[in-house]
């Protein structure tokens, strides 16, 4: 049994699941008012900038910034997830949201290949 598959029996987000997930905690926040007063304008979801070329998007807060990551991720969410009220209620729909879309992004693996995941294919090289 490798690392994706425990960590979906035990029903953990994985690294870059958990970081949505934290990044969805805080633009609920941000949105709904319950942060600092610095933060309370840092999040825009009217548009976010972007300038096209011939060739690609490029946007100027970059796309890899938190502003733009804490815009894109909140706009992923389904609108039922996004219109809860309640900070707990919210973060358990998010939670089994982002639990069901780790589920469905399970790697596909050819028969005799291993990603050395799990402890026992470490140890002793499958």
């Amino acid at each position: 049994m490798c690392s994706y598959e425990i960590s979906n029996e035990l029903e953990w987000l994985n690294c870059d699941y958990r970081f949505k997930f934290e990044c969805l905690k805080l633009t609920y926040l941000i949105l709904n008012k319950v942060c600092p007063n610095n933060l309370k304008d840092y999040v825009s979801l009217d548009s976010i900038p972007s300038i096209t070329t011939r060739n690609s998007v490029h946007y100027p807060t970059g796309p890899k910034s938190l502003q733009h990551t804490l815009a894109i991720e909140w706009l992923k969410l389904p609108i039922d997830v996004r219109l809860v009220n309640g900070f707990p209620i919210f973060k358990f729909k998010v939670f089994k949201y982002l639990l069901e879309l780790q589920k469905n992004d399970i790697p596909i693996m050819e028969e005799n290949t291993c990603d050395y995941s799990c402890i026992e294919c470490a140890i002793s090289g499958c």
